[in-house]
């Protein structure tokens, strides 16, 4: 892994071999499919089954397609601030919500997004699909909701490394105290590894987003 010094984040092999190993195991039965499709034709030339075998391959290769939008990773990532909680997945704010006690913000990722999970801060503790996080007496807690979430236990809970990986949709709502003045805006595009919210000594304060 890189370190602060360094002008960009990279993604360890070892975690970027797993993403692309899960895509393939994905993408068998399309594979299969579409060798099916081949077979079918040249096999049984008399039955004239040219349009069923052309209909099979389209959809394999679409069904491949699709497969592999689901997985885009990015291979690295600007080195993010040490004083920042980072947004742990890519996709669009969905609402920012809350009262004097909580604040809630709802990021919810289309299959289009981005597959990598990054650690939002140094030393967050996963409970399940959830990652929680103290500075001082405030807590933070990352809730996911998808289908196909999948975490990386050997990789090191450091600030922006990615430590799992969810497919296809879902969402991550981000509960924090309820004093901190976000300048974020629902709608808003969020990359993984961007910054949320900054702060000194252990006290949050607002990005300052320049639209």
């Amino acid at each position: 892994m890189s370190t602060p010094r360094n002008k960009f984040l990279f993604t360890h092999i070892s975690i970027l071999r797993k993403i692309k190993t899960a895509q393939f195991v994905r993408q068998i039965p399309a594979i299969i499919l579409l060798w099916a499709s081949f077979l079918l034709n040249y096999a049984f030339p008399a039955l004239e089954l040219y349009t069923l075998a052309l209909i099979i391959a389209l959809t394999a290769i679409v069904w491949n397609l699709f497969i592999s939008m689901n997985y885009r990773f990015k291979r690295r990532i600007p080195t993010p601030p040490e004083n920042a909680i980072l947004s742990p997945l890519q996709g669009k704010i969905r609402f920012i919500r809350g009262n004097e006690e909580t604040l809630l913000l709802s990021i919810r990722k289309i299959f289009l997004d981005r597959v990598e999970i990054r650690a939002p801060l140094d030393n967050c503790r996963r409970e399940e699909d959830m990652l929680k996080l103290t500075l001082g007496d405030k807590n933070y807690s990352f809730r996911f909701n998808a289908k196909n979430i999948r975490w990386f236990d050997y990789a090191e809970m450091k600030s922006g490394n990615v430590i799992g990986t969810m497919v296809g949709s879902g969402t991550c709502t981000v509960s924090m105290p309820g004093n901190s003045k976000l300048e974020l805006v629902e709608g808003r595009l969020l990359d993984s590894g961007e910054p949320i919210l900054e702060f000194e000594d252990d006290q949050p304060q607002a990005v300052i987003i320049i639209e």
